[in-house]
């Protein structure tokens, strides 16, 4: 496995596995919903009622206040617009899905010569690693496949990240195998920063997958700092924690704009 920190800082070793954690000790029943079993969520009650149970709990939240932004209808698909459509692969994937789920081992001989690294969103430092991105990793482990993760401050802008990126990448690539990004979140936008600024990671990066990320700016983030108020609060909080509201700010349509102006991603790029 490569040690590009899973769990806490980057080295350049190469490891096939990771000391197993300790396992988790059952915990009791909290309700009708589900009990814990190691690192699993076991139904304890029909699927029917569990849907219907969650789904009446939603229901009823309510919003202590109104929301404080204004909408941002007008700039939501701005990114369709400007650029070229993407192609869908949506059958392709669903098929090698469905391979997948009967069994079958749809990796191509290539993929054992590349190194799989995870890039994690926004405030993901702050979750149980075990419940992100270690259940992904473990698969491609359990395929013979190398994994670490890269060690973004998740609260930090996207080019201080894509910084990391950069670092973390040319480290995994020292014995000659290429990396395979997979970003979540905002990760998948410091992994893309990183190749657009820095040329010199394409003969190293064989893919990038995004996953949830949102390139071309999240409604949310552009409606909070759009109000003043919000923003320094917002800002304050974030700082406190020793993170920086460029954080928020790469994420919103404004930002995503103005950076994809400035760099963007090389045509030869691989999907």
């Amino acid at each position: 496995m490569v040690q590009v920190t899973r769990p806490s800082s980057i080295s350049p070793s190469l490891r096939t596995r990771a000391t197993p954690e300790a396992p988790v000790e059952p915990k009791a029943a909290r309700g009708v919903n589900a009990v814990m079993e190691g690192d699993h969520f076991t139904p304890s009650a029909p699927a029917d009622l569990q849907r219907a149970n969650a789904l009446a709990q939603v229901n009823a939240l309510r919003l202590p206040i109104p929301w404080p932004g204004k909408g941002e209808a007008d700039k939501i698909g701005w990114i369709q617009k400007a650029y070229p459509p993407a192609k869908d692969s949506t059958a392709e994937f669903m098929k090698l899905n469905q391979a997948v789920r009967a069994g079958k081992n749809v990796l191509p001989a290539e993929a054992k010569d590349c190194v799989y690294l995870a890039v994690g969103g926004l405030f993901s430092e702050a979750a149980p690693k075990q419940l992100y991105f270690d259940r992904n990793l473990d698969a491609l482990e359990a395929q013979g496949l190398q994994v670490g993760r890269v060690p973004v401050d998740t609260d930090m802008g996207v080019e201080n990240n894509a910084a990391i990126v950069r670092q973390a990448v040319l480290d995994a690539a020292k014995n000659g195998k290429q990396v395979v990004l997979i970003g979540h979140s905002k990760g998948g936008l410091d992994s893309a920063a990183a190749l657009a600024m820095y040329p010199e990671l394409q003969e190293h990066v064989r893919a990038l997958v995004t996953i949830q990320s949102p390139y071309g700016g999240s409604p949310m983030a552009q409606d909070l700092l759009d109000n003043p108020l919000v923003r320094y609060g917002v800002g304050s909080a974030v700082e406190a924690l020793g993170g920086s509201i460029q954080a928020g700010e790469d994420l919103t349509y404004d930002s995503r704009k103005a950076f994809l102006a400035k760099h963007p991603m090389p045509r030869e790029s691989p999907p």
